[in-house]
């Protein structure tokens, strides 16, 4: 099913999605425990126990290139079967906000990293859109926009390499208490679904088939600035084959050394991207 979807959804809108540079402390360190939502009804995933995400970690720092600000946005996805994901997000500390750096690597059990790649969606000659995220991106980007009921933005959302970015639509549905591992929270209820019209155009009466195979994702971020993610609910994959994924904030804080570390290790540093800027000077000598 995803891969018809993949070859269908080739039109999509560019509007711009109308987020601010959110802020948030430098080396702010949030903790999820993740599982899958258990029903009466007996599912499996098709994901592979072995790949199937159980803690992840995010940690937030700031730094400067070329005389402009950035965040770094650093997510550590641990493995069931003891392997670790790391994912980097390079964001504009200034307006516009825009996602302009995806990096990640993939660790074995024995510490080894066996994978390690890189987009810079900076270039003009890409012609990325300029309101583009990944899908991991989302608990940082929203929390730049204006939280407020039934206020709405957009984003067209990178999935992976093998899929054209979905248009999608960010929806404050309103407040509700949400209590997690880490205590009771007021939280501001978002709901991130796909823009149907805007995908399928003059085709959009396929959305009326095609609707109940794709999943809309929930997202419970604190109601106080700088608004963390307290808790995300979704389907990772098809709708009736695989159960809802739940992830809850375990912990909140402040990076610690050893986390800086583990964010030096797994991720370029700043000196060593090479952002537009940095190409064209260089280039240019």
């Amino acid at each position: 099913m995803w891969a018809i979807l993949a070859i269908m959804l080739v039109a999509l809108s560019a509007r711009s999605g109308t987020f601010s540079p959110p802020d948030i402390p430098d080396g702010e360190k949030l903790v999820y425990k993740v599982g899958l939502e258990t029903t009466e009804e007996k599912t499996e995933s098709f994901v592979s126990p072995r790949e199937e995400v159980t803690k992840v970690t995010q940690i937030i720092t700031r730094f400067t290139k070329n005389g402009k600000p950035y965040y770094r946005f650093f997510r550590a996805e641990q493995l069931a079967g003891g392997q670790i994901n790391y994912y980097t997000y390079i964001f504009t500390d200034f307006a516009p906000l825009r996602f302009v750096v995806f990096e990640k690597r993939m660790r074995s059990t024995n510490g080894r990293v066996v994978k390690k790649e890189i987009t810079y969606f900076d270039d003009p000659e890409y012609t990325s859109p300029p309101d583009l995220n990944h899908f991991f991106s989302i608990p940082m980007t929203v929390r730049g926009m204006k939280f407020e009921p039934d206020a709405m933005n957009g984003l067209q959302i990178w999935f992976s390499s093998h899929l054209t970015p979905w248009k999608m639509n960010v929806i404050v549905e309103g407040k509700e208490s949400v209590t997690v591992p880490a205590g009771t929270f007021e939280c501001w209820k978002v709901r991130v679904e796909p823009d149907l019209k805007a995908i399928f155009k003059n085709w959009y009466w396929i959305a009326r088939m095609v609707k109940p195979w794709i999943p809309d994702f929930y997202y419970w971020f604190a109601a106080e600035a700088p608004y963390p993610l307290v808790k995300y609910q979704g389907v990772f994959g098809p709708v009736g084959v695989s159960p809802p994924q739940v992830q809850e904030l375990i912990e909140k804080g402040t990076a610690s050394k050893e986390d800086r570390e583990m964010v030096t290790k797994f991720s370029s540093a700043p000196e060593d991207l090479v952002l537009y800027e940095d190409f064209v000077e260089g280039r240019n000598e």
